[in-house]
Order: C-alpha cells, then sequence, then structure tokens
C-alpha cells in the first residue's frame, strides 16, 4: 500500500511592507527624483544660456552685414576722415537714388540708427529692441594705405569688430 503525502503550505495572513521598508523606498524614490530634478535644471539653464548667446551673435552679424553692404560700392566716405575714429559714418552710394545719399550709422540710445538723405528721407534702427549697443566706432585708415573702415561696437557686454576695404565698384 503506498502512503499518500500531502503537503499543507500556510500563506501568510498579513503579507505587505513593514514600516522600515517603506522609509528606505521613500528615502530612495526622493533621491532618485532630486537628482532628476537637478539634472532638468541644469539642461534647462544651459539652453537658455547658449540661446541668449546666439540671439547676441547672430544680431551682431546681421549689424555688421548692414555696414559691410553699405560700404559696398561706397562713392565716398566723409566721416571719419582719413586717419580718425568716429561714432558716425557718414558715405553715398552710387546704387541707391540720389534723394538716400548720404547714408548716417550711428548710435541713439543704444541703438544703431541707419539715416538715409538730407533731410532724413528714411530712419531706421538695425537694431532689435533687445540689444543694449555702446561704444559703437569707425575708425579709418591714414592716407597712403588702402581706404579701410574698422567697425568695433559693444553688445549686451561682449565686444564685436569688423572691417571693410572700401573698393569703388565699376
Amino acid at each position: 500500500m503506498k502512503k499518500k503525502i500531502i503537503f499543507y503550505f500556510k500563506s501568510k495572513q498579513n503579507s505587505g511592507f513593514t514600516l522600515i521598508e517603506v522609509l528606505v523606498y521613500s528615502a530612495l524614490l526622493g533621491l532618485i527624483m532630486t537628482a532628476m530634478l537637478g539634472s532638468v535644471y541644469m539642461i534647462i539653464q544651459a539652453y537658455n544660456k547658449t540661446g541668449s548667446t546666439v540671439i547676441v551673435n547672430d544680431e551682431a552679424n546681421f549689424i555688421l552685414r548692414k555696414m559691410n553692404w553699405a560700404l559696398s560700392c561706397a562713392t565716398s566716405v566723409t566721416v571719419p576722415a582719413a586717419g580718425a575714429t568716429s561714432t558716425t559714418l557718414k558715405l553715398s552710394r552710387n546704387n541707391i537714388p540720389f534723394s538716400q545719399n548720404p547714408m548716417t550709422f550711428n548710435l541713439v540710445s543704444s541703438h544703431v540708427v541707419l539715416t538715409r538723405g538730407v533731410p532724413a528721407v528714411s530712419v531706421a534702427s538695425i537694431s532689435s529692441s533687445n540689444a543694449n549697443i555702446s561704444n559703437l566706432t569707425f575708425q579709418r585708415t591714414p592716407v597712403g594705405g588702402p581706404d579701410k573702415i574698422n567697425i568695433t561696437f559693444t553688445l549686451n557686454g561682449n565686444q564685436f569688430e569688423g572691417s571693410k576695404y572700401i573698393r569703388k565698384c565699376i
């Protein structure tokens, strides 16, 4: 005769977590959340800093390109004089209407302003309202060397420079 063996398993009536387990898991969850929030904060800060740097560089490049355009095919530059430095750039171009000559660049309340004609036919700010520009100077090479204008300005605390050789268009 074979005997039958039966195993009985008793299940725990009080299944769940102990207070210590809950505290340990809560502490771990808190550390993980703190690390994640810190990482997200650092990513957002880096994004904002990079974004503002790109905007400042784009603004400065636009201003320098606009002045480069004005100086290309300039028939005459009256301010600054040869060998001098000025806060104003005044020039004439041959491929724009006579009424819009001379073109004048200068700094008006932290914005670069382009004025066309005398009396002013048009006045336009070529810098955005977010740009805080200071120390705008135009330096012209002395007589005897190639005619060149060096442009220097400070935009939101960063200094930018550019230069353009003046060549007459045929």
